[in-house]
């Protein structure tokens, strides 16, 4: 089974947002994501937020060394119950790669904001943001070469009506 941890921002009780008594205490200006989501143009936030995009988004199949492991298991169980099985997990992968490759875009324009952090926060903002960079990247190519490896586009055997299955 595939398996995904879920997050959610934790708070101890109802957020109140105080008005700003006077013109000093503006809220945060905000932007706006590909998708038209507003947020706050906030290096932290923004940071923050897409960390807890990229948990929920990872698989918890442990140490990237036992991430073939795990694939050829959910594969051999697909193969067990039948083709529209493998054509349902062959497709959870495509689906999950593309959804890595929309958070790798939403991390390459998380800066495209002023920052007026010290230069402190910024080298750990930009710590953080390196490091699900990396997570990302690495379980994208992943699920692109097991898709490549196992349904590729030019087929030799035909494993599911959805994609096509290399055999050796």
């Amino acid at each position: 089974m595939f398996y995904r941890r879920k997050l959610e921002a934790q708070t101890s009780g109802p957020q109140i947002t105080p008005l700003p008594e006077t013109e000093s205490e503006t809220p945060l200006p905000q932007t706006r994501n590909e998708e038209g989501i507003q947020r706050p143009s906030d290096l932290a936030f923004n940071i923050r937020s897409l960390r807890l995009d990229v948990t929920n988004w990872q698989y918890e199949w442990g140490p990237e060394s036992l991430w073939e492991k795990t694939f050829h298991d959910e594969l051999s169980a697909a193969q067990e119950k039948g083709r529209a099985y493998v054509d349902r997990l062959l497709d959870k992968c495509d689906d999950h790669a593309y959804e890595g490759r929309r958070i790798l875009s939403d991390l390459k324009f998380v800066a495209e904001i002023s920052c007026d952090n010290t230069p402190d926060e910024i080298r750990d903002l930009f710590l953080q943001g390196y490091e699900m960079v990396m997570a990302v990247t690495f379980e994208v190519k992943f699920f692109e070469v097991q898709l490549d490896r196992y349904a590729p586009c030019v087929p030799t055997t035909k494993l599911s009506k959805m994609r096509h299955y290399f055999s050796r």
